[in-house]
């Protein structure tokens, strides 16, 4: 009877810590599809880092997030899912230029904003997705950045947490005449 007892006990301490560590670590791995994020570009000379006030970029979202066991899934949104590229490589170098010549051919929706003083756009009320960012106008002696996806949220693995506000630089080069 005394042996029932105790492994009774032990049982339901084993239960309990397992319940209580499962929250604690899903907790951290726990994506939320339903909050929204930002974009903020911070736009500059990429040699004398000098804030560009000119710059304009559009803003594209192609691909809509959805929970996965894993953590986040996405799946092209109408009508990018007839641009024929294959959602399951994000990395795809191909992928942003595809996407950019897709949307400028279908005259596809977007949003676009203009650098401000300090060369800085920000993009908020983002839903989770998969974004294009394409350079539309930029200061006359540059060359116009490769566009480029970004997702939202982006997983953390240094602070094991997901990322909703997301911090990017475009690449920009000045253009030197040959003398």
């Amino acid at each position: 009877m005394k042996f029932k007892k105790t492994v009774t006990r032990l049982l339901s301490i084993l239960i309990v810590s397992v319940f209580c560590f499962t929250l604690f670590f899903v907790s951290g791995f726990a994506v939320d599809i339903n909050k929204n994020g930002s974009i903020t570009l911070h736009v500059a000379d990429s040699e004398e880092k000098i804030p560009l006030q000119v710059a304009t970029f559009r803003l594209y979202l192609f691909a809509a997030a959805h929970k996965k066991s894993d953590g986040v899934g996405y799946e092209y949104v109408i009508p990018y899912d007839n641009c024929n590229m294959d959602m399951d490589n994000l990395q795809d170098p191909y992928l942003p230029v595809h996407l950019a010549y897709f949307a400028l051919t279908h005259s596809l929706p977007y949003t676009e904003i203009t650098s401000d003083a300090k060369g800085n756009i920000v993009f908020d009320k983002l839903l989770p997705g998969v974004y294009l960012i394409l350079a539309t106008d930029i200061l006359e002696n540059y060359f116009l950045p490769s566009p480029f996806v970004v997702n939202i949220p982006i997983y953390n693995h240094e602070e094991e947490s997901w990322e909703y506000d997301i911090n990017a630089t475009p690449k920009m080069q000045i253009c030197y005449e040959d003398v």
